[in-house]
């Protein structure tokens, strides 16, 4: 049994490399730990900012993250004085209700898949298209101007053709219904 009070001094500077081993790893095994707690906490954030601005089953803004886009362009533009307008196209399916009632949901969720690509296809970079409602869809074109706008809706999407799902036909020719407008700043108000 060894007394507190006797003090061997080699005994203690020999055991400092060894307690600063212990102490390096354990340090160097808490921040691994940390490392890996803050990419989980990052990937979890991701995706829960892409659950909140992305519709699950078209892949494209949602209503809540459209909104903001457009809040976003109209700040922009009313500290800038730009010369082209904001174009916004709102496009939605005539009697898209018929398509689930007949040939039942998935079929119009393949639908509803199909014209966002579509749509998607026509736009240009930098273009935001959203579902913003069950069969509505939404393009904000910033700066495309009058021509612009007369285009988006011109191609936007699928030029009226019928839609069929790959084990389905869907019967019924499926015609798309837009409304086209070009904002301008100044018709903006904060309210």
């Amino acid at each position: 049994y060894a007394s507190p009070l006797i003090y061997d001094h080699a005994a203690v500077t020999s055991a400092y490399p060894a307690r600063i081993a212990t102490f390096a790893t354990a340090i160097a095994g808490e921040m691994v730990v940390m490392q890996f707690l803050k990419t989980r906490l990052l990937t979890a954030e991701a995706r829960q900012r892409r659950m909140a601005e992305v519709d699950p089953l078209t892949g494209l803004l949602n209503r809540r993250s459209f909104d903001m886009a457009l809040q976003d362009v109209f700040a922009q533009r009313s500290s800038t004085a730009e010369a082209e307008g904001t174009s916004l196209v709102l496009f939605d399916f005539d009697g898209f209700k018929l398509i689930n009632d007949l040939h039942g949901h998935p079929v119009g969720d393949a639908v509803l898949r199909a014209v966002a690509e579509a749509a998607q296809q026509v736009l240009r970079r930098g273009d935001r298209l959203a579902r913003i409602g069950g069969d509505e869809f939404a393009v904000l074109a910033d700066g495309a101007g009058p021509d612009g706008v007369v285009r988006l809706g011109r191609h936007c999407p699928s030029e009226r053709r019928p839609y069929a799902h790959p084990r389905r036909r869907v019967s019924r020719p499926n015609r798309l219904v837009e409304g086209v407008h070009e904002a301008r700043s100044e018709e903006h108000t904060s309210e």
